[in-house]
């Protein structure tokens, strides 16, 4: 069994509200799975989740600002928020479940961070597959910040 959260509606600036719902991994829930950085904790802000104000870490809220859509639900696995992280015998079962979880996703979202460094020209050129021969160096360049950034150096991205 896992939770499958649904993104509620918002503009960037409205406050977070999520709900919880639980799912047959065995009957293909339809969701999307984030891959991010945590960040750092100490740096929390709160989201609603089921009606109750819950803490995450500031990575996590810029994530769900920029992902959710204004109009729509969204159905997204996330790790924090999917996973009893105070439960340690759930959080060792769901774990081993994480192949399978990303596997049955839908789409997996990888979250870089905010654009920064020129990532949004770099993820331009790399959509259109077109990049004039003088940029060549100054993509490489921006390309080489964008690999530099804290996801590509995770443990489970690595493995």
């Amino acid at each position: 069994e896992i939770r499958v959260l649904t993104l509620l509606p918002g503009t960037y600036d409205d406050p977070i509200d999520i709900k919880l719902t639980k799912h047959w991994i065995e009957n293909d829930p339809t969701y999307e799975a984030l891959s991010y950085v945590w960040g750092i904790e100490m740096s929390v802000h709160l989201a609603s989740v089921n009606n109750i104000l819950m803490e995450i870490t500031e990575n996590l809220d810029i994530a769900l600002r920029h992902l959710r859509y204004e109009s729509e639900h969204r159905f997204m696995w996330i790790d924090a928020l999917c996973i009893n992280q105070e439960d340690m015998q759930e959080r060792n079962h769901q774990v081993q479940l994480m192949g399978p979880i990303y596997a049955n996703a839908t789409k997996v979202v990888i979250w870089l961070g905010p654009s920064a460094d020129n990532s949004d020209y770099v993820m331009d050129c790399v959509g259109k597959r077109d990049i004039e021969e003088p940029k060549i160096p100054y993509f490489c360049h921006y390309v080489n910040k964008l690999l530099e950034r804290p996801w590509f150096y995770r443990v489970w991205v690595v493995q």
